[in-house]
């Protein structure tokens, strides 16, 4: 079985697709990290192409890693997750699609209903878009130094967080789909990154890790997203935030930690 994996950013997938539409062939698996519905609209635009090829569509619900641009052509890579989720188009197809992609991927990829539940499943339409739009005005007045989860999801951004997560979880409701909120999604992904159970070892702030910082913690949504996540090339973090740490993390390297008064 022949795959080919898209893994860039939304905004480039149509784009891509459309250069490698007429070399796609029957039978190829097409894999799309993140999906974010990707599958409907690659559908879509063959059909309006004329390009009557059987491909299965897998829409993942994140990347494998997690990175930072520290510069043209480089990246820092935080951390690797050991699972993912993943749905295909056709749905029926997933059990055949994924058997297949464990020996590409090396890491579980769990099974989803549908691509609907996959692409309602990624958290980054939460956690992103509003708190990047309610903070452009300190992001471009500080030219993008700023704790993008820490800083970023203030009190009444991680409001606005809760209600785009209710409306998220009804629509999924509408189409039978039964989703995780967005603070079950993270914690799972801190399963994941920290290779602890959360749900089983406590959820309190110790546990967390998130032990003296309160006020923090009552940033809701914000708060378990932000841990352990960090900014390059240039890692900002207020004084007393886990400075010694980065600074021996990042010794030797060309990245700097600064303190911000």
């Amino acid at each position: 079985m022949l795959f080919v994996a898209l893994v860039v950013p939304q905004f480039a997938q149509q784009t891509i697709f459309k250069l490698v539409m007429p070399y796609l062939r029957d039978g190829q698996t097409f894999v799309v990290l993140p999906g974010n519905f990707s599958s409907f609209i690659f559908k879509r635009m063959m059909e309006e192409a004329g390009i009557n090829k059987k491909i299965t569509f897998v829409d993942t619900t994140t990347i494998p890693h997690a990175v930072r641009v520290i510069g043209p052509g480089n990246i820092y890579i935080l951390g690797k997750k050991t699972a993912l989720s993943a749905a295909s188009l056709p749905a029926a197809e997933i059990n055949t699609a994924l058997d297949n992609l464990k020996d590409v991927l090396f890491l579980k990829v769990i099974p989803l209903k549908n691509v609907l539940e996959a692409g309602f499943s990624n958290p980054n339409m939460i956690i992103h878009v509003a708190t990047a739009t309610l903070g452009m005005g300190p992001m471009e007045s500080r030219q993008g130094r700023i704790q993008f989860y820490a800083e970023g999801c203030s009190p009444s951004v991680a409001k606005v967080l809760e209600k785009e997560d209710e409306e998220r979880i009804a629509v999924g409701n509408a189409y039978g789909l039964k989703l995780m909120t967005f603070i079950e999604s993270v914690i799972r992904i801190d399963n994941i990154y920290n290779d602890t159970d959360y749900f089983k070892e406590g959820l309190n702030l110790e546990k967390l890790g998130l032990a003296g910082n309160e006020q923090r913690a009552n940033f809701g949504v914000c708060t378990i997203a932000r841990k352990g996540v960090i900014e390059v090339k240039v890692a900002f973090f207020e004084e007393g935030w886990e400075v010694p740490i980065y600074e021996e993390k990042f010794k030797g390297t060309d990245i700097e930690v600064i303190k911000i008064p």
